[in-house]
């Protein structure tokens, strides 16, 4: 075999006779004077080992048993010198899913032109090493919104996919991270892998601690904006944090759905498709169940678990439209500075308000069904703070057998078995205890005490 002379002299390298018997002898083919843009668009067709050098110097190398032909966008290409001919380090361009099949060598570099991340070869590890910054028992996809709101939403229906090849764990969890801005899927985003995280970044929260009572969102509204599908939750445990679903569209729990795990973080949702058989986001109807922890979420009408479904999560600070939070359902949850409208909180003709609520408002009036329990429903909960400007607390035609602190209501009609301390009827009277009820230092509307049982 001829000896090979190392130079890093691009012109000298490429036109010795040596060198060119060395490399015919190997099988190698060399290709002069194509154009970068031929290179990065995968239009010179050669099979590796090759080299090809463009037009402005700059010499490239397919890797043996590896093709670049127009018609293949996921050969990896590698850098090996500079316009100068001075030697660079090892560097791989292409697709990521060339990247999972590829192994770096020690210290070169793979960039994925598709998910725009950075990996480093030890040269054993397949696919390289992430040179993203890392939280522990965590791995990241990240995804940005440049081009269209239509290629945006590509990408993150392939890093979604991705994500799920990488087998999240309960130990090593897989997280999505989506760029600021709009995305337009061509598909639901099916959150059907355990353990698997959507994160948006760079947001503010909904509610504002401080004016949760009044019900109106403070700060700005998530970044990320999702359209064209719904975010379907079909997993037992997931994450999804800091998105905002445009019109028609929504987050949605799959009937028979048991999301002890879910985790709702930031996200808005005022509605889902009616493809999936419920307008109204985070479970709808009977068998759905609103499990897991929310935090900073809000909904449209008829959202967590309402007309027959069920709201047993962890909620904080969220909001809901009509009958949210198990109304005309069985509201059995935790619920802290949160706000519905009319009929929520386990309320109407059917509700069962059986959790506990801390500050928690319900924005109706005084002809409209009642919330916590109200309206022909039953209230049987802890209840400290709450507030139902309506029929609230088993009030007209309800029941009420839990206990209430401190807690407002238009209506106290309903039958009383339970206790009530500090508590305000706003128009009439409390209806009188039994079965063991008792009323303390509570306010009729006239301001006379009531003491009951």
């Amino acid at each position: 075999m001829a000896d090979i002379t190392v130079s890093t002299d691009i012109d000298a390298f490429m036109s010795s006779a040596d060198n060119a018997a060395a490399r015919n002898s190997l099988g190698v083919v060399t290709q002069l004077d194509v154009t970068s843009s031929s290179i990065l668009s995968n239009t010179v067709a050669t099979t590796g080992p090759s080299y090809a050098q463009t037009t402005n110097g700059i010499l490239y190398y397919v890797p043996s048993g590896e093709a670049l032909p127009a018609d293949n966008a996921t050969a990896l290409r590698v850098v090996v010198t500079d316009a100068d001919g001075n030697l660079t380090m090892l560097q791989k361009i292409g697709l990521d899913s060339a990247r999972l099949v590829s192994t770096p060598l020690a210290g070169e570099l793979l960039w994925t032109t598709d998910l725009r991340q950075l990996w480093m070869g030890d040269g054993s590890t397949i696919g390289g090493i992430s040179t993203e910054k890392q939280r522990p028992s965590a791995r990241y996809v990240k995804v940005g919104s440049w081009g269209t709101p239509a290629q945006a939403g590509e990408r993150l229906l392939a890093a979604l996919q991705h994500a799920k090849d990488l087998i999240p764990t309960s130990t090593d969890r897989v997280r999505v991270l989506v760029g600021a801005g709009s995305y337009e899927v061509a598909s639901d985003i099916e959150m059907d892998t355990e353990y698997l995280e959507l994160y948006g970044e760079n947001v503010a929260p909904w509610l504002d601690a401080n004016d949760y009572q009044n019900g109106s969102r403070q700060g700005v509204d998530p970044l990320v904006k999702i359209v064209g599908g719904d975010i379907k939750c079909s997993a037992m445990t997931l994450t999804v944090a800091n998105v905002s679903m445009a019109a028609g569209f929504g987050i949605f729990v799959p009937v028979g759905t048991v999301g002890f795990g879910h985790a709702f973080f930031n996200c808005f949702s005022a509605e889902c498709s009616p493809a999936n058989g419920s307008v109204d986001p985070w479970g709808q109807g009977a068998g759905t169940m609103a499990m897991g922890r929310y935090m900073w979420c809000v909904s449209g009408k008829g959202g967590f678990g309402s007309n027959g479904g069920q709201a047993s999560g962890d909620f904080y600070q969220c909001s809901s439209g009509e009958y949210g939070f198990g109304g005309d359902g069985t509201s059995s949850g935790s619920f802290v500075d949160c706000v519905g409208q009319v009929g929520s909180f386990g309320g109407g003709a059917s509700g069962v308000s059986s959790g506990r609520y801390i500050r928690c408002l319900a924005r109706s009036t005084i002809g409209d069904p009642g919330s916590f329990g109200g309206s022909g429903g039953a209230a049987s909960g802890y209840y400290r703070d709450c507030k139902d400007n309506g029929k609230g607390f088993g009030g007209g035609g309800g029941s009420f057998s839990g206990e209430a602190i401190n807690c407002e209501s238009h209506d106290f009609s309903g039958t009383l078995t339970g206790k009530l301390r500090f508590c305000t009827c706003s128009d009439g009277s409390f209806a009188t205890v039994s079965g063991g009820g008792t009323t303390r230092y509570c306010l009729n509307a006239d301001e006379t005490t009531d003491n009951q049982g």
